[in-house]
């Protein structure tokens, strides 16, 4: 079952979403509802990243949280240059087993 939640509006601030809902053809609780889902989406897409950033969330985590293409995830995090979360003391192994190698 769906929660409610109330919100208290200015008769001009209701007025305009009213206009606006109505000229879309929606009810006035269908718009705003609408416009919270644009604007939560983005901001929960911030958030994971910004989790994975920190390294409290593997990549494979992020993606399934965002629900986006794995591919997309990719470019998003290209454009916000964010890089993987990797520990000092992987970075340092890694680099031993390259120059061992070598």
């Amino acid at each position: 079952m769906g929660k409610q939640v109330n919100i208290r509006l200015n008769s001009d601030e209701y007025e305009l979403l009213s206009c606006i809902a109505r000229g879309k053809g929606l009810k006035t609780a269908t718009y705003i509802k609408m416009l919270l889902k644009e604007k939560i989406i983005p901001e929960q897409i911030n958030l994971i990243f910004e989790k994975y950033k920190r390294g409290e969330i593997s990549l494979n985590k992020a993606w399934r949280m965002t629900k986006l293409l794995p591919s997309i995830s990719l470019e998003e995090l290209k454009k916000r240059k964010i890089e993987p979360p990797i520990k000092k003391e992987i970075e340092n192994y890694s680099h031993t087993l390259v120059t061992a190698s070598k």
